[in-house]
């Protein structure tokens, strides 16, 4: 059982479509819905026995990370594998939902209470 963030493109993507070539099941964790749906379904296309469940989350809104871990672990009770792989870069001066400036927000402080909600 493996969660990946950002597993819709890039790294993340690549990172997915080869833990379900080996046989674990794969929790795809993206804040977009569609694109997520759309990278599950590429490995589904190439690797019809690969077992992928999508997992929407939003890294820049701790309340949406708290829920996504209950689900996880509410569903599947366990993990073997955290990949924390999604990230932001080079955005303008915004701030999350919480309050905090979203890079660090994002890219440190989400990935850091999904570890530790996991």
């Amino acid at each position: 059982m493996a969660v990946i963030t950002g597993a819709n493109a890039g790294v993340g993507y690549h990172t997915a479509r080869l833990l379900a070539a080996a046989g674990m099941t794969v929790i795809m964790a993206c804040r977009h819905s569609g694109r997520m749906s759309a990278a599950a379904s590429a490995i589904k296309a190439t690797q019809p026995d690969a077992i992928i469940r999508q997992l929407r989350v939003d890294l820049g809104n701790l309340e949406s990370v708290r829920a996504a871990a209950g689900q996880v672990l509410d569903d599947h009770g366990r993990i073997d594998v955290l990949v924390n792989n999604a990230g932001l870069m080079g955005v303008p001066r915004w701030d999350t939902f919480d309050g905090v400036e979203m890079h660090f927000g994002v890219n440190h402080l989400a990935h850091f209470a999904l570890t530790g909600l996991l």
